[in-house]
């Protein structure tokens, strides 16, 4: 164990000297773990990682949880299997006496994702704040993407509960989940309160043209009057001596209503800009009140009402985030940056969810179990998927590499089986079933489905699957001399490649084409092949990419793996 004084580049030296590989990517875990305890956060599973006692409970009772779970469940598609796991999450909730640990336990195909999103929207609407981590940031960007998907359609939640944060580049943030993502929504948040584009100045500037509208259009019309006669010259004007001022402008000058509807339009539009906020920051009596004749006494209202808010600087940039997190009960982040959450001064979480914990090392999943005050977990995942990525084969045989899915598991810890896939054909799933499943897994009648067998290749060898054996193969190191690659391989891909687009392009069908190997090589000269050839040159939904990558979410109708190595 080292000091908390001693630094990093120091210990890696250390590591250096004797002769062990040390991993930049271990390091960042231990910081990350080493930020926590310096935190003072609680360590160790059945005495720290678990608090005693927590006042925070939510607001429903164990029979409205139920019922209101058993109701939703049948409208959003779940099985009974999957239903199952949602109530046992939710009812330990109650167990106010002592914490708990669900595992939900999925194969591939089985609907971990929507089982997940379903829990997460449930405990969206009892107000239980909630933090749900993943490996990945794509993981996290799947989920995140499903639960707004509920909440949009049953219109009954605001997404000012729920927050998003991380890298914004590996998270891939795009128009879909940009209204959570915490930079996005403290940039958003400091429009509505700034001093110049803010709910402030808005409320004031249609006040004031509401009050004042008909001594304006007067000052207006004067305005317009003696412009025009700046630019009469004397003939024109003797010409007009005996009419009327609004005579000489009628004709020439808007209307009041044309004044009026104008006016209203450029003052409402910086103030509709600013109405689109999560309805958590402001009462939602305020928006009520919207809908009420009297516009002018609910604007000074409104008006009157924002110094009675406990809103953030604006101008302190941390003030907003920590505003926005005290807010939000259903979070969303990846495991390694979920210690961020020790410097926010928030209510406490009550449960965690973690995604996929099977890829996960079991220090790894202590890191948001640290959090203080967390009472309750779930971990989503399946041991028998991909493992954590250990690259120091010592470590891997002392149970370095192992989950704390895969350690509770072992222990006899019970697990909610998702026992029905709904992705593969069953002579696909036939053999993972029977090896790592123990025929536990029932094929969804989806699946059973003539229509769901696709013949995209003609001849007997394209079937549900097909193993091509490639033995005139010759493998080749990469310039770095690190990976490898075949080149043989990468042709007979791209000859797959050119069939499958040919029938994609008569059946005109929706197609998507996944191309993985274990080597960073293979996968770039696939990626170079493509590139050069004329019919992939536009976006044809083909991905390539490196199985060791631990690539989450990565679903394509048509796989196909090359191994590269005889």
């Amino acid at each position: 164990m080292f000091s908390r004084n001693e630094t990093v580049s120091g210990r890696t030296a250390f590591y250096k000297t004797i002769g062990v590989h040390i991993d930049s990517r271990e390091v960042k875990r231990w910081l990350e773990l080493h930020f926590a305890w310096m935190e003072g956060s609680n360590l160790g599973w059945t005495g720290r990682v678990w608090p005693q006692k927590n006042n925070y409970l939510c607001s429903e009772t164990n029979d409205d949880i139920r019922d209101k779970c058993l109701v939703e469940s049948s409208s959003s598609g779940l099985n009974e299997s999957q239903t199952g796991a949602v109530l046992a999450c939710l009812e330990m909730l109650h167990w106010d006496s002592k914490s708990n640990v669900q595992l939900i336990w999925g194969a591939p195909g089985t609907g971990k994702t929507k089982t997940t999103a379903t829990l997460l929207f449930t405990l969206l609407q009892m107000n239980c704040r909630t933090l749900i981590c993943a490996p990945t940031n794509v993981t996290i960007t799947e989920v995140a993407s499903c639960v707004l998907k509920m909440v949009a359609e049953a219109k009954s939640n605001s997404l000012g509960e729920i927050l998003l944060f991380g890298n914004k580049e590996r998270l891939k943030v795009g128009p879909h989940i940009e209204d959570i993502y915490l930079n996005c929504r403290v940039k958003r948040l400091g429009e509505c309160l700034g001093p110049m584009t803010g709910w402030i100045i808005c409320f004031a500037s249609m006040i004031g043209f509401l009050e004042y509208c008909v001594s304006r259009y007067h000052i207006f019309l004067e305005n317009e009057l003696s412009n025009e006669k700046e630019h009469e010259d004397v003939s024109e004007m003797k010409e007009k001596e005996c009419r009327t001022d609004t005579e000489i402008i009628k004709g020439k000058c808007k209307s009041f209503l044309e004044f009026f509807r104008d006016g209203f339009v450029s003052t409402a539009l910086p103030l509709r800009q600013v109405e689109d906020v999560p309805e958590s920051f402001v009462d939602n009596s305020f928006f009520l009140c919207m809908k009420i004749k009297e516009c002018l006494s609910v604007l000074r209202t409104l008006q009157d009402s924002l110094s009675g808010l406990d809103l953030p600087n604006v101008r302190n940039g941390e003030s907003l985030m920590e505003f926005c997190f005290q807010r939000a009960s259903l979070i969303f982040c990846t495991a390694s940056s979920s210690y961020k959450l020790h410097r926010v001064a928030m209510e406490p979480l009550t449960i965690v969810i973690i995604d996929e914990a099977a890829q996960l090392k079991a220090c790894e999943s202590t890191i948001p179990l640290q959090l203080p005050g967390v009472k309750h977990a779930v971990l989503v995942g399946d041991e028998s998927q991909l493992p954590a990525t250990v690259n120091s084969n010592v470590s891997v045989e002392a149970g370095f590499s192992r989950s704390l899915f895969e350690r509770l598991s072992s222990m006899g810890h019970s697990k909610h089986l998702l026992n029905m896939q709904y992705r593969m054909h069953p002579s696909i799933s036939l053999f993972p079933n029977s090896n790592f499943y123990n025929n536990q897994i029932l094929d969804a009648p989806n699946v059973k489905k003539i229509s769901h067998e696709k013949h995209y290749l003609p001849g007997s060898m394209f079937g549900p699957f097909s193993f091509i054996n490639v033995i005139s193969g010759r493998e080749e190191k990469d310039e770095d001399g690190h990976s490898r690659k075949n080149m043989i391989e990468v042709a007979i891909i791209l000859k797959i490649l050119r069939k499958l687009y040919k029938e994609w392009i008569v059946s005109k069908q929706k197609l998507s084409i996944g191309v993985v190997s274990p080597y960073a090589a293979q996968v770039v000269a696939v990626q170079d092949k493509l590139r050069q050839s004329v019919e992939f040159s536009r976006d044809t939904g083909i991905v390539a990419c490196l199985i060791l990558l631990s690539k989450g979410g990565l679903n394509s109708e048509q796989p196909i793996t090359s191994m590269e190595r005889k």
